[in-house]
């Protein structure tokens, strides 16, 4: 899976889990804390003029610069560019609703992930 450099020491990456995505940071190379979420979600989040998503150990906040990912503190160990971000999404899922260009389409109510 392609994965995003936080800084030295971490790294984020997101994988499709059953019908909903997990959002990993690896710290040194091990899984340091994970969170599974809808990918309606995080779209709705992006599209939102909310600044920050998820309580506990792995937060997303929106700021200027574009997603700070928080582990287990306050200070962002890194920022994400919102289209890097949704590239991300789209790579991992191969959603619909995320195009390999970087842009979200508006997030439907029907169910996000293809069955084959």
């Amino acid at each position: 899976m392609p994965d995003l450099k936080l800084n030295e020491d971490f790294n984020f990456e997101i994988q499709r889990h059953e019908k909903r995505v997990r959002l990993i940071v690896f710290k040194a190379g091990v899984e340091n804390v994970c969170r599974k979420e809808s990918l309606k979600n995080l779209l709705h989040f992006i599209q939102s003029d909310e600044v920050h998503l998820f309580k506990g150990r792995l937060q997303l906040h929106e700021n200027t610069t574009g997603i700070g990912v928080i582990v287990k503190g306050n200070q962002p160990e890194g920022n994400i560019k919102v289209e890097e971000f949704i590239k991300l999404l789209g790579e991992s899922t191969c959603s619909p609703y995320v195009s390999q260009s970087g842009r979200a389409h508006p997030v439907q109510t029907y169910e996000v992930f293809q069955t084959s």
